[in-house]
């Protein structure tokens, strides 16, 4: 399945509140296996989140930094 993919990184500094936003298109059949398989050497703490639209968010914390990949079906 085609997705458009937002993916966040939070800004570690304590007086940014900005984050890195990227957008991208991707094909993949699970969401959340692709966004593990981009973090597979860091053993990240995941939450998934399923919407009723298609829609997939993927909530990672690896070494510290904070991740949000968005999946809405393109």
């Amino acid at each position: 399945m085609r997705y458009e993919l937002i993916h966040e990184i939070a800004n570690r500094c304590a007086g940014n509140q900005m984050r890195d936003v990227t957008v991208s298109a991707v094909e993949t059949d699970d969401p959340a296996a692709y966004v593990l398989a981009l973090f597979a050497d860091k053993d990240p703490e995941t939450d998934v989140f399923r919407g009723a639209d298609g829609s997939v968010r993927v909530d990672l914390a690896a070494n510290g930094i904070l991740h949000r990949f968005e999946f809405s079906p393109d």
